[in-house]
């Protein structure tokens, strides 16, 4: 039995707070030496989460970004994929499945004025907040704002304000979902349908082979993926509290005791006995 991991990063694998993984080390260990893919489905941008690859020695496998805006393969299954008929960048071969926030913003900001809402785009926050709200510093913060498909905002005005604002974005054709610390304003795409993507070249690069998919998520944006896969896993808040959204929609779903990194780690160790 073949195995593909589809994981959330940020509360799901990652430590909410200090973005710290070792806890989830022994797992990830594991599930390397099985060569059971582990592939990042993330809101986080392009260099974000080529960073996370790298420390945990996972550059081998395809991921989502912007939470599912595009999907990466890596150059060494270029003999596979189709490449040239898509946007390559940095020797990867990119699906882009996502509206791009140059044709994204321009509606945000004339919703926003029309109903008098203030937003606050992650454009608009300083390097100094965002090393505070987000407890990152150096180089990384540039990285954050690197997006091409997502806008994470957050509301200034009052949340009852929110609704007409809402339906005004929608009326555009875009989505806003809830994430741990943002709002996402993007068009109609999902991490369900980057999971997708990628199941689907999974499923044909290994022929016969069976193929079972897992998913781990902690918040709303993470429900279409853990929907698609067979085996959805539901990681504890650092709050103590799991999303309800998530829990009402998916009845079958596995609820880690701890939360991330430990609770990842956990998932793994009772499925696979380590």
């Amino acid at each position: 039995m073949k195995y593909l991991i589809f994981t959330d990063l940020d509360g799901t694998l990652l430590d909410y707070d200090t973005y710290e993984w070792k806890g989830a080390e022994k797992s990830l260990n594991y599930l390397k030496k099985n060569n059971f893919p582990i592939i990042f489905i993330t809101s986080k941008t392009f260099e974000e989460t080529k960073l996370f690859r790298e420390e945990m020695g996972l550059i081998d496998y395809p991921f989502a970004i912007e939470n599912g805006g595009a999907v990466y393969f890596p150059k060494v299954y270029e003999d596979f994929l189709d490449c040239k008929y898509k946007v390559s960048k940095d020797g990867f071969c990119k699906v882009e499945i996502g509206m791009h926030i140059n044709n994204i913003l321009p509606l945000l900001r004339e919703a926003s004025k029309r109903y008098e809402v203030n937003v606050k785009t992650i454009f608009d926050f300083s390097d100094e907040e965002f090393e505070r709200i987000l407890n990152l510093k150096g180089e990384i913060v540039k990285k954050v704002k690197e997006r091409e498909y997502d806008i994470p905002f957050v509301l200034k005005s009052n949340e009852s304000d929110k609704e007409e604002f809402f339906k005004e974005l929608k009326a555009f054709g875009l989505k806003i979902i809830k994430g741990g610390r943002f709002y996402h304003l993007s068009g109609e795409y999902d991490k369900g349908m980057a999971a997708e993507i990628i199941y689907k070249f999974y499923r044909n690069f290994y022929k016969n082979s069976d193929l079972k998919t897992i998913g781990l998520g902690d918040s709303e944006n993470d429900l279409p993926m853990l929907k698609f896969v067979e085996i959805p896993v539901l990681v504890r808040k650092k709050s103590g509290v799991y999303s309800e959204e998530i829990k009402k929609e998916i009845k079958d779903i596995f609820l880690t005791k701890k939360p991330a990194p430990e609770g990842w780690n956990e998932i793994f160790e009772k499925l696979f006995l380590i």
